[in-house]
């Protein structure tokens, strides 16, 4: 599905013309048989001045759903057209017109059209006309997710987008999908540093278990559950609540890409890159998606592509910090220091809490001589140590620079939380750590596997 046009031309309605184009591939996606390519790798190909039917072609597709949506006072009308890749030819089209309050009605019709001309079936039963009885409730949360869609995770983005679902759950606090919304964005905090791990992992189990209180077949609800699941070292529960998302959303590409991170965590490196290929077939340009099979090739030992691959994913975003700090930490295996120094100093200015940068950082610099500078680092990694997540970080830090004895002392007793594990399992700078008789021990308390 193309992201649909504002025919209208007036800014302030792009939430709107967003919000649709994201309800309907929600409503698609659910559906069995239906590969549907995730919105964002359409939309980022279109930027780059392809033509729709080259757009198809890319993302391997067999047909295109294309629309325009108007606003005009407080009517929604679409058009909608489905197109064969293969010739363009139109396999259908309609128009459609609501009250702006009945857009959900209005979107499930154009789904209907859709999956009945392709013969295929909604997979659950019947929806009501909205998922609030509050239309101004229903516009927030537009809002909020359009402010999500937006840009890069920012903090200023996700507070914006934090701020629209909260004013939603104010006038009414049964509307799961705000939940939803505010535990995927809490769950995104925790991960970049932006909010303290164990306050962020809080909020969004309480979020989470309120949307699946109220509707128990949202998939985004039970991947947020599934990663806090995993930080809190609840394997087999992750494991269970991320597999029910992806029953309940083949086409989920971040509960394909949390299972992904659950497997590397778990030590099952086989299978979390075989969820990773299929985050990377629903949404090829993914940037978590990309950067996790840089990840898992050199955790397979093969820095050289996992190289290779993390700088073609630097590309879809260089101001990524997962990738470029595992692409510093990469090319510091491979003794390339001037390489990894500039990448890892990008990391640092963009996300100064990420797991390992402070510390892969302070080794560069050291094996450049930069031994002041090294110390510096290391020192604000102590002083920084606020929390569990960037006691962690120090930990790590430990792990990294030494010494050996004080690291294991520090994770006896670690609350870990995903990325912080991941970087303990997977960073190719601590291959010499990960030797230590102590650390298999340390997994063994986990309840993890080598």
């Amino acid at each position: 599905m193309l992201p649909f046009v504002n025919d209208g031309g007036d800014p302030a309605d792009d939430y709107i013309v967003s919000g649709v184009t994201d309800e309907l591939i929600a409503l698609l996606a659910r559906t069995p048989g239906m590969r549907l390519a995730a919105r964002s790798s359409a939309a980022a190909l279109q930027e780059q001045g392809l033509a729709p039917l080259e757009v198809g072609r890319q993302l391997g597709v067999a047909h295109l759903v294309r629309g325009a949506v108007r606003v005009s006072t407080d009517t929604l009308r679409l058009a909608v057209r489905l197109t064969r890749v293969a010739d363009d030819a139109t396999v259908w089209s309609r128009d459609f017109a609501a009250p702006v309050s009945e857009a959900f009605a209005l979107e499930r019709q154009v789904a209907d059209g859709v999956l009945g001309v392709l013969r295929l079936r909604m997979a659950r039963a019947p929806l009501a006309p909205l998922p609030t009885d509050d239309s101004e409730a229903y516009d927030l949360y537009r809002k909020g997710l359009y402010a999500w869609n937006l840009g890069p995770r920012t903090r200023e983005n996700m507070q914006q987008a934090l701020a629209f679902y909260r004013t939603a759950l104010e006038r009414d606090p049964q509307f799961a999908l705000a939940h939803t919304g505010m535990a995927g964005i809490y769950v995104n905090m925790a991960n970049f540093g932006y909010m303290p791990s164990e306050q962020a992992l809080a909020r969004a189990e309480v979020a989470t278990d309120r949307a699946l209180a109220l509707d128990s077949l949202l998939a985004d609800a039970h991947w947020a559950r599934g990663f806090v699941l995993s930080a809190r070292a609840q394997f087999a529960g992750a494991e269970a609540s991320l597999r029910r998302a992806i029953e309940l959303n083949p086409n989920s590409q971040w509960a394909h890409h949390y299972y992904s991170l659950l497997l590397a965590m778990m030590g099952r490196l086989a299978e979390a890159k075989e969820e990773t290929r299929r985050t990377l077939a629903i949404d090829p340009l993914s940037l978590a998606g990309n950067a996790m099979l840089g990840i898992e090739f050199a955790a397979e030992g093969n820095l050289q592509e996992g190289r290779a691959q993390l700088r073609r994913a630097l590309q879809l975003d260089p101001g990524f910090p997962l990738t470029l700090y595992f692409l510093g930490a990469v090319e510091a295996a491979l003794g390339n220091d001037d390489a990894a120094r500039e990448v890892l100093e990008q990391a640092l200015a963009r996300a100064p809490n990420f797991p390992g940068v402070r510390a892969a950082l302070a080794y560069v610099y050291g094996r450049m001589g930069r031994t002041t500078e090294a110390r510096r680092l290391l020192a604000e990694a102590r002083s920084a140590i606020v929390d569990e997540r960037t006691r962690l970080n120090y930990a790590l830090a430990l792990a990294l620079l030494g010494p050996a004895d004080s690291a294991f002392a520090m994770l006896q007793t670690a609350q870990w939380d995903v990325p912080t594990l991941v970087e303990l399992r997977h960073s190719p700078l601590l291959r010499t750590f990960r030797s230590d008789p102590r650390y298999l021990q340390l997994l063994i308390g986990l309840g993890l596997r080598p």
